[in-house]
């Protein structure tokens, strides 16, 4: 089953809808689906992996369109509590190197162990 299918199918089992991204009937951005995100006190929404969205963007226009358009007319488009959500991955480790988010001890005031 692929996410979509699998979303309208958690849809319909929670009774409540789940908006996707495109035109009805359209698959444009299901590639980039991820899955559904739950929210104290919200309605779950769909997840979407941010640059999968940017690279369907740009096979009909440029890298820098496909950015502009996604943080104008996507991300920037609030349509209610129903409105999906957008993640960005961590970079895929190639050499061996354990992942850093950037944020140092030094950041981080107070007790960090176990933290970073």
């Amino acid at each position: 089953m692929n996410a979509r299918k699998w979303i309208d199918q958690y849809a319909d089992d929670l009774g409540e809808p789940i908006m996707v991204l495109g035109d009805a009937g359209s698959d444009q951005f299901d590639e980039a689906l991820v899955g559904i995100c739950h929210r104290f006190g919200k309605p779950s929404v769909a997840l979407y992996d941010r640059e999968k969205v940017i690279e369907i963007l740009a096979k009909d226009m440029t890298w820098e369109e496909a950015v502009e358009w996604f943080d104008f007319n996507i991300i920037g488009a609030w349509l209610g509590d129903y409105t999906p959500v957008y993640m960005d991955s961590p970079p895929q480790d190639e050499g061996g190197e354990e992942f850093s988010s950037g944020i140092s001890e030094s950041a981080c005031p107070g007790d960090t162990e176990g933290l970073i």
